[in-house]
């Protein structure tokens, strides 16, 4: 549906079609943004090495991870 399609079905001008779908993909960028931030977030979680389950060095695996 172009632009004009929708005003007319909706009896709305063409700015203001314009206006609420500028707005509702800014809207979808700041969501999308965030979404992919926590995929990101659980794949470098997922994708680090497991503890060793050491007690004097509980933190191991990020030594094991930085340092090998």
């Amino acid at each position: 549906m172009t632009l004009r399609e929708i005003a007319d079905e909706m009896q709305l001008s063409v700015r203001t079609v314009e206006w609420h779908i500028r707005r509702y993909v800014l809207f979808l960028r700041k969501d999308l943004k965030d979404l992919l931030m926590l995929v990101f977030m659980f794949y470098i979680h997922d994708s680090l090495p497991q503890s060793t389950g050491n007690v004097d060095n509980p933190a191991g695996y990020v030594e094991t991870f930085f340092f090998a």
